[in-house]
């Protein structure tokens, strides 16, 4: 086992202990003082929902990425954790807010600064997918697509940029959260159904619900508190490390399958092609979520999979014009597409890099791009 998989999982040991230390102490506390006086661990908002059960790693864990985001030593990260943990859902993750060079490795590199926000730890599973749409299309809710799956542990896909927003609302309020988006700029009427292009003005952004990340938020999110790294692991990706077709003969950062290798003109190369282990029976050849190791947020598929849709409308000139602070992504502008990020199991390695921008169609369906969620911290 590697040296970074023994720090993970002793983080994960120091989460649980002093997690249960402080929820002992707080009943010591309780027991002999009044009720009203007591320290509360847990607010009611933070509080762990049945409805996001996706595996994961423990959500109040301050990674090494987040402990250096917070300017904390291993020390100091692991006496934050228990606090942490009783504010954030199960199955999702902080992301601190802070600044981080976007861009880098084809697009223009600037500095952009993002408020902290909880991110899901994995991809929206097929299962709760459908746990979501089950409740939906009962209370008003219409989908252009039913989603699909290679199993119900690996993520949904085939759905649309519309399909997920309105997935985001519902389940916010099948979870008594507020939604984020609105067919209206007066946020009076919750979007539902139909395939409305949103802009902006429709997003109530203080909402405690779920929406898609802006994408400064998802590249924020990917880097794992690192920067200027083409992957969310470092400057090199193996098929060891992500879900992808490999092919290293064309990209020096690629390995592919570092176990067999062959020799090319006096340089040491290895096979290319689909990942061996999940590309057996029949397309797509999507992996089941959190397999792979996590990045230093402690997020799963950042890199391949499936590629993920984000919020914002692609605009390939937008780093021109982008706002320093939290930026939203440019009004629908041509070629009227969204952005989507993190390439796929049919995505070569150049597209899994951390800044690369790919685009879709709001309507488009692909069983190579499915979504992850988050909220406002």
């Amino acid at each position: 086992m590697s040296e970074n998989s023994w720090s993970w999982r002793a983080a994960q040991f120091l989460n649980w202990a002093l997690t249960m230390t402080l929820r002992l102490l707080a009943v010591l506390l309780t027991g002999c003082g009044s009720p009203a006086s007591s320290p509360s661990l847990v607010s009611s908002e933070g509080a762990a929902t049945t409805h996001d059960m996706q595996a994961g790693p423990n959500p109040g864990q301050l990674s090494p990425g987040l402990a250096d985001d917070m300017g904390l030593s291993p020390d100091s990260a692991a006496m934050s954790t228990g606090i942490v943990s009783s504010a954030i859902p199960a199955g999702m993750v902080l992301i601190p807010g802070g600044s981080y060079t976007m861009g880098g490795y084809l697009t223009a590199q600037h500095t952009v600064t993002v408020s902290a926000f909880i991110m899901d730890a994995n991809l929206v599973s097929y299962t709760l997918w459908e746990s979501v749409v089950g409740w939906a299309t009962q209370n008003g809710y219409q989908f252009d697509n039913a989603g699909s799956d290679k199993a119900t542990d690996h993520p949904v896909q085939t759905i649309s940029w519309y399909d997920a927003v309105k997935w985001c609302n519902a389940r916010s309020e099948m979870e008594g959260l507020t939604p984020a988006y609105y067919t209206d700029a007066s946020a009076t009427t919750v979007y539902r159904k139909g395939d409305l292009d949103l802009g902006n003005e429709y997003v109530d952004w203080n909402a405690n619900g779920y929406r898609l990340p802006t994408e400064a938020e998802w590249e924020k999110a990917a880097r794992g508190g690192v920067s200027n790294q083409y992957f969310p692991f470092g400057n090199s990706v193996s098929e060891h490390q992500a879900n992808y077709l490999s092919n290293p003969l064309s990209y020096d950062f690629d390995f592919g399958l570092d176990s067999t290798s062959v020799t090319s003109g006096g340089k040491v190369v290895h096979d290319g092609g689909y990942n061996p282990k999940y590309s057996v029976g029949g397309l797509p050849y999507t992996s089941p979520a959190g397999v792979f190791p996590p990045n230093g947020f402690g997020l799963y598929d950042m890199a391949g999979n499936v590629s993920e849709w984000c919020w914002d409308w692609y605009y390939d000139l937008y780093y021109q014009s982008s706002p320093s602070t939290d930026p939203l992504g440019p009004d629908r502008v041509y070629p009227y597409k969204h952005v989507v990020r993190g390439g796929s199991w049919q995505s070569l390695a150049v597209d899994l890099v951390c800044s690369t921008r790919e685009k879709s169609g709001a309507a488009d369906r692909s069983d190579q791009i499915g979504f992850r969620t988050v909220r406002r911290a």
